[in-house]
């Protein structure tokens, strides 16, 4: 009898064991998308990520603050090498705004409804082992059914003065060359933080690309790095066209300070070292660039045709909180 109760009692703890043990071998991929997710939630961080873009190299840092009342603060700065401007955009409790020189440009026409693209989806996922330069990361590969649903889901979200011109198929166009279908996903495993994503269009072609050089966790951040200084200019954009015409019109005003700011130091500037930024942005603008109307036009045509990329990177992922 008390070998018979050992027996049990063994059998018992084995079965435990290799339950605990198969529920690691097959790791849920939508699990741990979901915790890496939540997880960004609720760190502080700092991350880099450098991108070649022909012969400019972008720099951009992201700032991530979670707050003790389950909101979260973010601001991202992106550096051009050719450019001695700086790209700012900060989320807050006051809302979503760029900043532009000295106006900081504040959104309230993007869309509220982004959940419904999360409803009744048809998604697929798959996991496997890999690594962020030395991370040891789970690999997650989510899969998105681009059928017709998703195609009205999508087009709903987009403000219906953007596209109230185009055609059936330039819509289809559009949904086609943004909408994510694939993305990719590299999660630590000990930190379950999100250090690289890739997303894929339906035409295969990649539309987004995070690759975290440098991440420093669970950092203490000030909240007056999210904070819009009192020595800005707010402007309000209640409609997705009063953000076009803003973000046009104070780009272009900046990018003629900057000019002349630099045409007015240019004597200063050494043309015999190596060339210097401010020599290697004369050269640019001198040489390159259009004058500043076609610079002006072609700002509105870029925010035309891409603000469905804005709304995507800008409100979508702040959905999902990257």
């Amino acid at each position: 009898m008390l070998f018979k109760n050992s027996l049990v009692s063994l059998a018992a703890f084995l079965g435990f064991a290799c339950g605990d043990l198969l529920a690691q071998e097959h790791l849920n991929a939508k699990d741990i998308l979901a915790r890496g997710i939540e997880n960004l939630k609720r760190i502080n961080y700092k991350a880099t990520f450098i991108k070649n873009e022909g012969k400019e190299t972008a720099t951009t840092i992201i700032y991530n603050k979670s707050n003790l009342d389950g909101t979260n603060y973010r601001r991202i700065e992106t550096k051009y090498s050719n450019d001695p401007s700086c790209q700012i955009y900060i989320e807050n409790q006051d809302g979503c705004f760029d900043i532009i020189g000295d106006t900081a440009i504040k959104s309230n026409w993007l869309p509220a409804n982004t959940e419904i693209l999360d409803q009744d989806t048809q998604e697929t996922y798959s996991v496997l082992d890999g690594y962020h330069q030395d991370i040891p990361c789970y690999v997650i590969t989510k899969n998105i059914k681009a059928d017709e649903k998703q195609y009205y889901k999508v087009i709903s979200i987009i403000p219906p003065e953007l596209i109230k011109n185009y055609s059936q198929y330039q819509k289809k166009e559009l949904f086609k060359n943004t909408f994510s279908t694939l993305k990719v996903y590299y999660i630590g495993k000990q930190d379950y933080f999100i250090y690289e994503e890739m997303d894929y269009n339906i035409k295969g072609q990649k539309t987004n690309s995070l690759n975290y050089g440098t991440v420093e966790l669970n950092i203490a951040l000030n909240d007056k790095l999210f904070q819009i200084s009192n020595k800005l200019n707010v402007k309000v954009a209640n409609t997705a066209n009063d953000f076009v015409a803003d973000y046009a019109y104070h780009s272009s005003k900046n990018y003629e300070e900057i000019h002349h700011a630099i045409k007015s130091s240019q004597a200063s500037v050494t043309t015999d070292t190596a060339p210097g930024i401010g020599r290697r942005v004369i050269d640019k603008i001198d040489n390159n660039l259009e004058p500043i109307t076609t610079v002006l036009s072609r700002i509105f045509f870029w925010l035309s045709v891409t603000c469905i990329t804005i709304v995507i990177i800008f409100k979508l992922k702040s959905h999902f909180n990257r």
